[in-house]
């Protein structure tokens, strides 16, 4: 399978153009009368992702699953039974399920790509098997953090230190408009109780995990985690990248999407969160987007400290709060580190602003 084709499923999934081929398919299974509708179908109804990566955009997958967005609860309407035909209506709202977490992620040591499972299959399920192409056993859910009144470090280490005292693997995304937590699904039980005896607590209305408490999280939770596992960060300074969004896709955005992706620049990062758009994209990159397109600050930059953690289990625990607890510890009242952190399923992206990369620097050597 040729590295052409790999990409063009990934630009098929980041432009929705996979929509089509979902319509195509339901009006197949009504023509069929359900004999190709199986239970695996009925199970991937917009409801599991994966994770995909590769040096050259070939696939890995980590399962993940989605339940309407970051709810702990799913409560969308129910997939019609095998024999049953579909709706318009109810095609559209599995559509909108599939679309509710997707990321994209170019790093100097992959590829990663979450979505859901039945897109993964659709998409690149003839290269999973392929040299080079990694699946990960574990479903994951995307849950959506709030953290009002803390700053981008705290609200990492806040949320991630209870998870990894619990000995919960994770995935940190941070986007423009939100973080986001990937989680193992068999875990969640106690993810739940791990958050909420940390003051975070579901919030219908925001549909997403709040902090209720305004304090900052105790650094009393060593950085050894994140130490023991000999990781060497690498400071990138000469990549200085914009964390920006868009609120909707015009042509020319869809347009610098493709072409970046092409292009293949060191760090890309695409997230869209049910039709919001998020990018982490160089500076360079970022003059193919239209002008008036991104939103937020075009000189606010941050510098890529990335982690390669190949070496490691996929199932390690500590890293992102490890991370969080250094910079955390090496900030003061008068110089606090904003940060922010980009998992992939093979490294780890430490966001430092521009401002404060030296201070970082002196925390990461500090042992």
């Amino acid at each position: 399978m040729s590295t052409q084709v790999q990409l063009f499923g990934v630009i098929k999934l980041l432009l929705g153009t996979w929509k089509d081929d979902v319509r195509a398919q339901e009006l197949l299974r009504q023509n069929n009368n359900g004999k190709n509708y199986s239970k695996e179908d009925e199970l991937n109804n917009g409801r599991s992702s994966g994770f995909v990566i590769d040096e050259n955009l070939s696939i890995s997958k980590r399962a993940a699953t989605s339940k309407r967005s970051s709810r702990a609860e799913d409560n969308s309407t129910a997939p019609p039974s095998p024999n049953e035909p579909a709706s318009p209506g109810q095609i559209d709202e599995k559509c909108d399920r599939l679309e509710e977490f997707i990321n994209v992620s170019l790093t100097p040591v992959e590829c990663t790509i979450v979505c859901p499972t039945e897109l993964v299959d659709m998409l690149f399920g003839r290269q999973l098997h392929l040299t080079g192409v990694q699946v990960l056993r574990d479903r994951y859910l995307a849950i959506q953090i709030d953290g009002d009144g803390l700053d981008t470090g705290s609200r990492v280490l806040g949320v991630s230190h209870p998870l990894s005292a619990a000995r919960i693997s994770i995935f940190f995304l941070a986007t423009y408009f939100s973080d986001y937590m990937l989680v193992p699904e068999t875990a969640m039980g106690r993810v739940r109780a791990a958050l909420a005896e940390k003051g975070f607590i579901f919030s219908e209305s925001a549909n997403s995990y709040v902090s209720t408490t305004y304090e900052s999280p105790s650094l009393d939770y060593p950085s050894s985690m994140f130490d023991t596992h000999t990781t060497h960060p690498h400071v990138d300074s000469s990549e200085r990248l914009l964390l920006t969004g868009a609120r909707s896709a015009d042509p020319l955005v869809t347009l610098a999407i493709v072409k970046t992706l092409v292009k293949q620049p060191k760090y890309f990062s695409v997230s869209n969160t049910s039709g919001e758009l998020s990018f982490l994209v160089d500076y360079e990159t970022s003059h193919e987007f239209p002008e008036n397109a991104l939103l937020g600050s075009t000189t606010d930059f941050v510098i890529p400290v990335t982690l390669d953690l190949r070496g490691l289990p996929e199932d390690v625990t500590g890293i992102v709060s490890g991370v969080a607890s250094k910079l955390l510890q090496q900030s003061d009242n008068t110089n606090i580190i904003n940060m922010s952190y980009l998992s992939t399923a093979k490294s780890g992206v430490v966001l430092i602003a521009e401002d404060n990369l030296k201070t970082a620097i002196d925390a990461f050597n500090d042992n």
